[in-house]
């Protein structure tokens, strides 16, 4: 199997990067910065980008507008407190996730965009299984 994709995770809070980078390094590599920086290394491996609901609308459409300028194809998710009627492409996101939802609902949107452009990840559970342990840690495959 091929290295698994390399996420970055973009946000005002580090606390709330870094309880997400554990969880996501389960399925694929994951960095964490919090300023906008074009010449960044991790802005340009990176496969998807997560966009934190810590971000402030003018930051986010900085991330936005910056990464469609250095590769127009990578996915971006944006984490936000309400899921919006028009699936989150107001703001320029490939997807919106409803930070309420949880961890679960970020990882499946996450493994369902990457999947589609043929990235892998590591440990996903197939068949239908739950991906999350009701204590909202990753299940292990039977």
């Amino acid at each position: 199997m091929s290295d698994p994709a390399h996420l970055l995770l973009v946000g005002n809070d580090g606390r709330l990067l870094n309880e997400r980078a554990v969880l996501l390094l389960n399925f694929w590599q994951v960095s964490a910065i919090s300023s906008f920086d074009a010449s960044e290394p991790s802005l340009h491996k990176a496969d998807l980008l997560v966009l934190c609901h810590t971000l402030t609308e003018p930051q986010r459409q900085t991330w936005i507008a910056g990464s469609r300028g250095s590769l127009p194809v990578r996915p971006i998710v944006s984490l936000e407190f309400a899921d919006p009627v028009d699936t989150g492409r107001r703001t320029g996101s490939d997807a919106t996730v409803d930070h309420a939802r949880g961890p679960a609902a970020l990882v499946s949107t996450i493994y369902e965009l990457l999947n589609e452009r043929g990235k892998p990840s590591k440990h996903w559970i197939s068949g239908g299984q739950t991906l999350l342990g009701e204590d909202g840690l990753p299940a292990t495959a039977v």
